[in-house]
């Protein structure tokens, strides 16, 4: 399966190989538990139901989701949201924040949220595998004045500039208390 499946592509070296951080023991495992234990909101992914249609129904959610999982993680062997989108050429690293013109500091769910902390810091693990990709998401506590600024990735030279108010599409030009839940 690692072989055919969980493929993850380097661009840098033009060449697919099995993904490091994704195999197929670790997904019988994770599908086990959200198809047959399910997860807190009462909640399971359909797998089948001794019943021929809901087989079905079953093997095509399983192809849904590594269809998914391989455009949103396999694919750049990452476990974390990349910061993705362009803002007239360059990535904003309040991205952080949100991407879209969403605002991840404001999407909550009764079940799954915490209070924000202004006070966090912390940095995703990953980024892409791209040449001259952006650094890993990250949040951490606003200084006041312009080192507030979270800056911009410029993709030309591989380097951040920082302490530039440059804003993601929400219009955050700073990275504060409004990430980790989503790309951690």
């Amino acid at each position: 399966m690692e072989q055919h499946v969980f493929q993850s592509y380097s661009p840098i070296r033009n060449l697919a190989y099995p993904s490091t951080r994704y195999v197929f023991d670790d997904f019988l495992l994770g599908l086990k538990k959200i198809g047959v234990q399910g997860f807190n909101a009462n909640f399971k992914f359909l797998l089948w139901d001794n019943h021929e249609v809901w087989y079905k129904v079953g093997l095509v959610n399983v192809a849904a989701f590594l269809a998914q999982a391989t455009v949103e993680a396999v694919g750049d062997d990452t476990c974390d949201e990349l910061n993705w989108q362009q803002v007239a050429g360059r990535h904003a690293i309040s991205n952080s924040c949100g991407q879209e013109g969403r605002s991840y500091q404001d999407e909550t769910c009764a079940i799954y949220s915490c209070d924000v902390d202004t006070s966090m810091e912390v940095t995703a693990v990953s980024s892409t595998n791209q040449v001259r990709a952006p650094p890993p998401f990250e949040c951490r506590p606003s200084s006041g004045g312009s080192n507030s600024y979270a800056g911009y990735w410029n993709t030309n030279t591989g380097t951040e500039i920082k302490n530039t108010p440059y804003s993601n599409t929400a219009g955050r030009i700073d990275v504060e208390g409004s990430c980790v839940a989503y790309f951690n």
